[in-house]
């Protein structure tokens, strides 16, 4: 009857909805019937961020399992942010390692060079940490937009680098010329990349929404730090250390290019000018193959026959 002369007490009767009691109901001086479920609350600080609430929700947890019963629990509308900065590190690093074994894998199938491909990470890996750093000062915390924004960064940025890392294979010379070629030929499209990637997020720095502001500011220090360190950095560490492949002199030399025309009965030498060449009959080309094997960066030297 204690139970039951609290609940219809002046004092007590508020209480009373926080204890849900079986098909039997309370009366008042009677004793209470059994109660299947029962509920209290609690109220948190004014919590400044995840290195505070994080804890106090741990100690929350810690009281309830030291009751050791299966049918306790606690439940708040603000845990379900709570709990997303509580593991939202954890899946920051694990999302940023898949990617990057991702990015090296493909990297590596595609340009067939394990120096180049380890650079080009090196790269993203550099990037990556620009763009988080300068987040911290740009007032972005990581919450699960900016997680997702900051993955999807990995594949934006690795583009600025893995061109010129192409274009350094395939060209020739020194470091110094590779590296000087590679970015001459493909740098301009790299940029004007950058560049139009830039101008469509201009439209979402004058949004006022959190995702929108959050979108922009990830994406316009990906292509900012992304060309940077593809145009400006990369080159140069190709310049000192970046793979050169050399032809073999005996190579060269043996290597020749035979052009024959031949038409009707008329035949005419290379050194023939276009003007010379009879405009009848019908060119056939046969091309036929050196039988020295070109190197893998080379094209193939072929002796090409017209008849």
């Amino acid at each position: 009857m204690v139970l039951s002369d609290f609940l219809f007490s002046s004092y007590g009767s508020k209480y009373k909805p926080n204890f849900k009691f079986g098909k039997e109901k309370l009366i008042c001086n009677e004793k209470a019937p059994p109660i299947k479920a029962t509920k209290f609350q609690i109220s948190y600080f004014a919590f400044e961020g995840p290195e505070t609430h994080i804890p106090a929700r741990s100690a929350v947890t810690q009281v309830i399992d030291s009751a050791q019963s299966p049918y306790t629990f606690s439940h708040c509308k603000v845990y379900a942010a709570w709990e997303t900065d509580e593991i939202i590190g954890y899946e920051l690093w694990r999302n940023i390692g898949l990617a990057m074994i991702c990015v090296f894998v493909v990297t590596l199938l595609l340009l067939c060079n394990i120096q180049i491909c380890l650079m080009v990470i090196l790269i993203v890996v550099f990037t990556l940490t620009d763009i988080v750093g300068f987040l911290h000062f740009w007032d972005i915390t990581i919450d699960i937009i900016s997680c997702v924004n900051i993955v999807l960064a990995i594949g934006l940025c690795v583009d600025y680098s893995v061109h010129i890392g192409h274009a350094f294979l395939i060209a020739k010379g020194t470091r110094q010329e590779k590296a000087l070629e590679a970015i001459s030929t493909i740098g301009p499209a790299v940029f004007n990349g950058g560049l139009t990637t830039f101008l469509a997020l201009v439209l979402c720095s004058f949004s006022s929404s959190h995702v929108f502001i959050t979108f922009f500011k990830v994406f316009a220090l990906t292509v900012i730090f992304g060309l940077f360190h593809g145009l400006v950095l990369f080159p140069v560490v190709l310049s000192m250390i970046g793979p050169v492949y050399n032809l073999e002199p005996d190579f060269l030399a043996d290597s020749t290019l035979t052009i024959s025309t031949v038409t009707g009965s008329n035949k005419i030498s290379p050194s023939s000018s276009g003007a010379n060449t009879p405009k009848g009959g019908r060119d056939n080309l046969a091309f036929i193959t050196t039988d020295k094997k070109p190197h893998i960066l080379e094209q193939p030297w072929v002796t090409i026959q017209k008849t």
